[in-house]
Order: C-alpha cells, then structure tokens, then sequence
C-alpha cells in the first residue's frame, strides 16, 4: 500500500467551494472557486488502486466543503472497495440525517467536524462559548446513520476559557479531537508558514490544569505532532507538516481541478485532466512522488 501511496493516503478535495469564510482558512492552497472534482478523476484514482493491487489506508474527502458537491456519495461508492476508510471533513452546517446515513451506506467511516470560534455554532458577545447543542446534534446524527464522528478545530480565535469548555465537552461526549496549529500565508515567500495565536506552551498549561497526569510524546514521524496521553478522550495537536520536511506523511492530494502534490504550498504542473489514462496518470504521481521541497 504505502510503496505507491505516500503513507497509504489520499486526499481528494472535491470541492474548492465553501459556506463558512473563516479568517484562519487556507483551503488547503487552492483559491476559492466554484470548482468540483470530475467523475474521471476519482474513478481514475480507484481504477490504479485496483490495477496496481495498491488500496488505501485511508482516503478523504476535503475541500473546501464536501458536503456542496452532489456527487459526493456516488464518490464514495466508487472508491469504497479500494479503501479501508474513508473520511469526510465538514463543517456540518448542511448535513442532514437522510444525507449522513446515505453517506455511511456509501462507505464513509468518518466524519470529522470542524469545530472554530468564527462561525455560528459559537455565541458571539459570549468570550467565544460555543454552542453545545447544535455540535451534539451533529455527533448524535452522524452516530445514529452508523460512522464514527471526530472534531478538528485551528487554535485560533480561542479563550483559555473556551478552550477549557471544548475540553470538558470532548469528555462529555468522549469525542477524539485533533488540535492544529494555525498557519497564514506570508506574501513575500509565497508560502504558507505556521504563525500560532495560542502558543502550545499555553494549551500544555490548560490541559494540564484540567487534567494533572496529562503529559504528551513528539510523533514519531519526525512532523511535530504531539499526542496527549492521560486524558479521558483522544487529543493530538497537529502541525504545519510542510516547513518540517514532512510533506509525504499526509499523503498525495489532489486539486478539485485535478491538481496534484504531496504539499499544499507547491501543486505544480501535473494534472489529472479528462480522458486522461491509467499508465499517463501514473506517469505524473510518480513525478510528483518523486520531486522534493528542497
């Protein structure tokens, strides 16, 4: 699996478009557009899996915001075989129960919600207290149609207090979450470079304070991830994966316009276009495999 697949993932980020405009967003390095993923391109991507006998560990379905192309389940479906999971990440502000038990019909096995202080799940003129119930009606959905549900959320926009709520919520529900640090585009490199508005010092502190045999591990993948230990509940704080060298951990991505790269600062001229065959669409991941940051 992982000696044609970068650590055995895909992301395919079906959709450019988005219903939230969060000011810490960086839509994965793609300019938001009313661009959506092609039929071809996904069907390409399983047609190589099966030929090559390389299935996914994991594919995922980003964007953007997923949940806005209309052929997200047919998606899905033609990939399932040829994945051990699929995820989708979303917001939630368009899922609806009959739209989350046909998308765990269709094989997705999880979804992660994301979870940030600027949009309407939180109170505004309240310290940046969310909204539990609209969150809880989303987990008890995406649980009741059958997946597994997780939160995300970009350390930014936070209170310690708010913070200290999200923790105590994830107990609650017993909810895994991934933290991840926040980055901006810096116009005079081009690039996209970690710029953290709560230092991780300052989460340690917080955690710590709500739970005292909290401690945390590096990743082990040279990445700078951490990994908490000693909680009730999951929490890892992610990241900028790019500016450690580290690109290939998160798999190969591809562009709703076909795009391909394993980092989101640098898609470059390869494209899975139209008509476009197995043995050409090899030709060019493995071009994009291959090329390095350096």
């Amino acid at each position: 699996m992982t000696m044609f697949w970068p650590n055995g993932r895909l992301r395919l980020m079906v959709s450019s478009m988005c219903n939230a405009r969060c000011p810490h967003c960086h839509n994965e390095g793609v300019s938001q557009s009313s661009l959506l993923m092609s039929s071809h391109v996904v069907q390409l991507f399983s047609d190589i899996a099966r030929e090559r006998e390389a299935p996914f560990g994991t594919v995922t379905f980003s964007g953007g915001e997923p949940l806005l192309h209309p052929m997200l389940a047919d998606f899905c479906r033609t990939i399932s075989s040829q994945a051990e999971c699929i995820t989708v990440p979303t917001n939630g502000r368009i899922l609806t129960t009959p739209h989350a038990r046909e998308l765990a019909l269709a094989g997705v096995t999880k979804f992660r919600l994301d979870i940030d202080p600027w949009r309407l799940e939180w109170n505004r003129g309240r310290e940046s207290f969310f909204d539990q119930v609209s969150i809880e009606e989303r987990v008890n959905m995406i649980r009741a149609a059958g997946a597994s549900v997780a939160l995300n959320t970009v350390l930014c926009g936070y209170t310690e207090a708010s913070v200290s709520a999200l923790l105590e919520f994830c107990e609650r529900h017993q909810l895994s979450i991934k933290i991840f640090e926040r980055v901006t585009f810096q116009h005079s490199t081009g690039r996209f470079e970690p710029n953290p508005e709560m230092s991780f010092a300052c989460l340690a502190d917080i955690i710590r304070g709500r739970y005292s045999f909290a401690n945390y591990t590096e990743g082990d993948n040279l990445n700078g991830d951490v990994s908490w230990q000693g909680l009730p509940f999951s929490l890892r704080y992610c990241r900028f994966l790019c500016s450690r060298g580290a690109c290939k951990l998160s798999g190969l991505r591809c562009a709703p316009n076909g795009k391909l790269s394993v980092c989101m600062n640098r898609f470059g001229p390869e494209q899975i276009d139209e008509g476009e065959t197995i043995e050409s669409a090899i030709v060019k991941i493995r071009k994009v495999l291959n090329r390095s940051c350096s």
